[in-house]
């Protein structure tokens, strides 16, 4: 088996689904666990045939090589391949080393085994483990989505649902939402109930439906404060606390925001573009118009200060 030395992203593992390509060992391992999940869904599928599925599948918590290595030897059945899904094996992160009869056998895996160490988070990149897998078989990396990666992923999501959703749509549900996939589904899914079919999801339709993050709400707490709309900015403050916020995690909220509009300023005055700006805070497009709004209350002087 050719040895990878570069980490496969989601892309590179659905090519590999839809070319009927898959082989040997796979790590999944990363932050991003929705997708992650979805990956392995979709890997299932197309390994397992449909209603043959407890036949050709076995999934096994943390097992020891003396059980991982015949249910990875045992043959399929009415089938050309079983899948091997292994969780939470502990010597992909702390201080436990993974059994040498283990890292030996990887090399050997039956052709008709499709191996899967499913790792919840990031894997240590140092353990033997890894780096066997690495050697042999396919690390898949699931990292956060973030920026167009993120937003194209939106209007994707949109059009499963059977709506259509344009950038600026779906840049303001990152901004209101946050970016966690999760519960962005969540709120996707909340939304396409919400607008009859062959509508177009409309920034109106996102402020009316989708339940703004704590991120969000502070945002706009400081966009109150910074434009002078008292009590508007203490009806959000109120809000937030009946949410179950605390006053120290709302007052380090509005510090981050705060360092964030001077940053925006002092990049103003360097003459960074939009989207160098932009890519050097995370934010989205629409997060970004917002800022520039804010920072342009400030004047250069009191940046500074």
């Amino acid at each position: 088996m050719a040895a990878r030395d570069d980490a496969m992203n989601f892309k590179a593992l659905q090519a590999e689904i839809r070319g009927g390509t898959l082989r040997g060992v796979y790590l999944f391992c990363g932050e991003e666990e929705n997708q992650k999940q979805a990956a392995w869904n979709a890997l299932r599928k197309s390994v397992l045939p449909a209603g043959l599925e407890e036949m050709n599948e076995t999934i096994l918590e943390a097992p020891g090589a003396d059980a991982l290595i015949p249910a990875c030897e045992t043959l399929p059945l009415l089938g050309e391949q079983r899948l091997i899904t292994v969780r939470d094996q502990p010597g992909l992160s702390g201080r436990t080393e993974p059994e040498e009869k283990l890292l030996d056998y990887l090399p050997r895996l039956a052709d008709t085994t499709i191996l899967v160490f499913y790792h919840i988070g990031e894997a240590s990149a140092v353990r033997k483990l890894y780096k066997a897998i690495r050697q042999h078989g396919h690390v898949v990396r699931f990292d956060r989505m973030k920026g167009e990666e993120l937003t194209d992923w939106v209007i994707r999501a949109f059009r499963v649902q059977g709506r259509a959703c344009g950038r600026q749509a779906a840049s303001l549900l990152l901004f209101t939402c946050g970016t966690d996939t999760g519960l962005l589904r969540t709120e996707i899914a909340k939304l396409a109930s919400f607008v009859p079919e062959g509508e177009e999801v409309t920034g109106d339709h996102i402020r009316q439906v989708a339940t703004p993050s704590m991120e969000s709400s502070v945002f706009n707490l400081l966009d109150d404060v910074v434009f002078g709309r008292q009590p508007q900015a203490f009806r959000r403050l109120s809000e937030l606390r009946l949410g179950g916020s605390t006053d120290p995690q709302i007052m380090y909220m509005l510090l981050r925001q705060c360092r964030q509009m001077r940053m925006v300023k002092i990049l103003q005055l360097e003459r960074r573009s939009n989207q160098e700006l932009q890519k050097m805070l995370g934010v989205t497009d629409y997060g970004l118009q917002r800022l520039l709004r804010q920072a342009g209350s400030w004047s250069s002087g009191r940046c500074r200060d």
